[in-house]
């Protein structure tokens, strides 16, 4: 996070929009945390890490299940 608007400097961002990164990257952390909450509340806190981990399995092998056909 701390060198965030740095990074993207390099890599071809504008100034202008370098500076509301860290902003932008905050707003979005704090919707993830309360539709996660909300997530929570709906189904359970016991089921939320298990949904969690089989979004990241579904990320994660993705790739390798296009390759294969």
């Amino acid at each position: 996070m701390t060198y965030l608007s740095a990074c993207a400097t390099q890599v071809g961002v504008t100034n202008e929009f370098a500076f509301y990164l860290v902003a932008i990257a905050n707003a979005a952390s704090a919707v993830g945390r309360f539709s996660a909450g909300w997530l929570a509340d709906r189904v359970g806190s016991c089921y939320l890490p298990l949904m969690d981990s089989s979004k990241l399995m579904y990320i994660a092998l993705r790739p390798q299940v296009h390759l294969m056909s």
